[in-house]
């Protein structure tokens, strides 16, 4: 699992499993036209401790 979304998966999973999902939010922004969209995506951690995922 070494794409981006299996890393974003792994930490959803962990957060979940830890009951702190509402300590992520995720903010998502396009770019370029419409059929070669470019896409930003910025994960936001409300919250203070360090989560190392291997």
């Amino acid at each position: 699992m070494s794409t981006l979304a299996g890393y974003a998966a792994r930490l959803h999973n962990y957060l979940q499993s830890r009951q702190m999902g509402h300590a992520l939010s995720w903010a998502e922004s396009t770019s370029g036209p419409s059929h070669q969209a470019m896409w930003t995506v910025v994960c936001k951690s409300g919250h203070s401790q360090s989560i190392r995922i291997h």
